[in-house]
């Protein structure tokens, strides 16, 4: 291993006369930790300097398993790296897993879903439900055909209009996000992305962003939503185009006093680990909020991941709305976040032109978002194409809904057969108009109203 040579007399400081001890033990949400390639310090100070930001020196990695202190030109510290890393003592509280589950887990669906199912447009989501009746996660780790919470209807149920569009939950976010002046600094690139996306202009490339929060998978069950979130923060990049690189987190869970709570936590942070190894994305920051509660109940729990990823100088990005008349439509079930990185090697080589994850919202949501620009024909209950039957679904796996340039669904349905994904082709790009089953019609102006009911209304 390697050890830190650190000077703290080159520290910054905020106030005059302070200790070593002081130093070392001082917090600040605005101070950053870098180890940089040796011969580029004068590069990031005048990176930071651009921005008015103090940075310096302050310390090296040694061929040493110690972490050596100095203060004032003299070694006051010699600390061995293992106890500080892989040694350091785990937080071991009394955990166990929630008596009375169930009652639990359905207070939490309860929570979250929309008040209310809606007869318009019931009729297609009860047509999707019988063709994938069958174990998949969109907002459960059950069968697409139960209710998890008696009469409140299951996520998948979200119907293209009514009062469950006026949830806060679901309505359009565009009212916060447009506070934010995209053109300073001119790096943002606008569009409808599954990822936020950034222009570098010193390299030409970009950087791509997905943040992602699962809180009623996690409350099902913390180790699945927590590698969940991951997985799913992962997809929504390749849906861009973009290659995961590394992955940051905020955990916000209860009182972990309590031994269901430091369990719900403790799971939680197993899944996401499970998840992080398996796609070699490493968790390079992080923090943490606990003992969060409401008149006396706890939050759920509620990790966020924030991923990053990379689009090279000349790579493809796409939007997840659908963007040409006569473009195939496909909804993907069993895709794992490892094979979403090939669903990324399709953009490249422009065989998908729009693609987006399923999130928490449900299926019909996503596909009413996908037609901003342009409407569909869909059928849900006879697949045109799909999956022979020995491929299986797999439990917990990614949903997306994309579109293929006709001229190109050959080679887009062979790779499906050879990964082992699940798909069916559910329609057509066409019009203005959301046609399902020839049944149920709504218009630009019904899809207009669904998108413009904002968040600012309920603030």
């Amino acid at each position: 291993g390697h050890g830190i040579y650190l000077n703290l007399s080159a520290v910054p400081l905020r106030a005059r006369n302070m200790t070593p001890v002081e130093i070392m033990m001082s917090e600040s949400q605005e101070r950053m930790l870098l180890c940089v390639r040796q011969g580029s310090e004068e590069r990031i100070k005048k990176l930071f300097e651009k921005w008015d930001l103090d940075a310096c020196v302050v310390g090296h990695v040694i061929d040493s398993s110690y972490v050596k202190i100095e203060w004032e030109g003299k070694q006051i510290a010699e600390i061995p790296v293992e106890p500080l890393t892989r040694g350091a003592p785990l937080y071991d509280r009394p955990r166990q897993p929630p008596l009375g589950s169930s009652e639990y887990i359905s207070q939490a669906r309860d929570r979250f879903s929309p008040a209310g199912k809606t007869s318009l447009g019931t009729q297609a989501c009860d047509l999707l439900t019988q063709n994938h009746a069958r174990k998949a996660s969109v907002t459960s780790f059950e069968t697409y055909s139960e209710s998890p919470s008696g009469n409140r209807p299951h996520p998948l149920y979200v119907t293209v209009s009514g009062e469950n569009w006026n949830s806060p939950n679901i309505v359009n976010r565009n009212w916060v996000m447009e506070q934010f002046d995209s053109m300073v600094g001119t790096r943002t690139i606008v569009g409808d992305f599954d990822s936020y996306l950034i222009r570098v202009r010193e390299n030409n490339s970009i950087l791509a962003l997905s943040m992602v929060s699962r809180e009623e998978l996690v409350a099902q069950n913390p180790f699945k939503g927590g590698k969940r979130i991951i997985e799913e923060a992962y997809a929504k990049l390749c849906c861009t185009g973009a290659r995961p690189l590394a992955l940051t987190n905020c955990l916000n869970f209860g009182n972990p006093q309590v031994p269901e709570m430091m369990w719900q936590l403790e799971q939680a942070i197993l899944g996401m680990s499970r998840a992080a190894k398996s796609l070699e994305v490493p968790v390079v920051s992080g923090n943490v909020s606990l003992y969060n509660e409401t008149q006396g109940s706890p939050i759920l729990p509620t990790p966020v991941v924030v991923m990053l990823g990379l689009l090279e100088p000349g790579q493809k990005y796409v939007e997840r709305v659908f963007q040409d008349e006569a473009d195939e439509i496909y909804f993907l079930e069993g895709v794992t976040a490892v094979s979403a990185q090939s669903i990324r090697n399709l953009i490249q080589e422009n065989v998908i032109k729009s693609a987006r994850c399923v999130g928490k919202e449900g299926f019909m949501y996503h596909l009413v978002h996908s037609c901003k620009k342009f409407g569909a024909a869909v059928n849900l209950s006879e697949p045109a194409s799909c999956h022979p039957e020995e491929a299986q679904p797999i439990e917990g796996s990614i949903l997306i809904i994309l579109t293929v340039n006709t001229e190109k669904k050959e080679i887009f349905e062979q790779f499906l057969d050879q990964k082992n994904i699940f798909f069916q082709k559910i329609g057509t790009v066409s019009g203005q108009d959301l046609i399902i089953e020839s049944k149920e019609h709504f218009s630009r102006t019904d899809l207009k109203n669904i998108y413009s009911k904002g968040l600012e209304a309920f603030l």
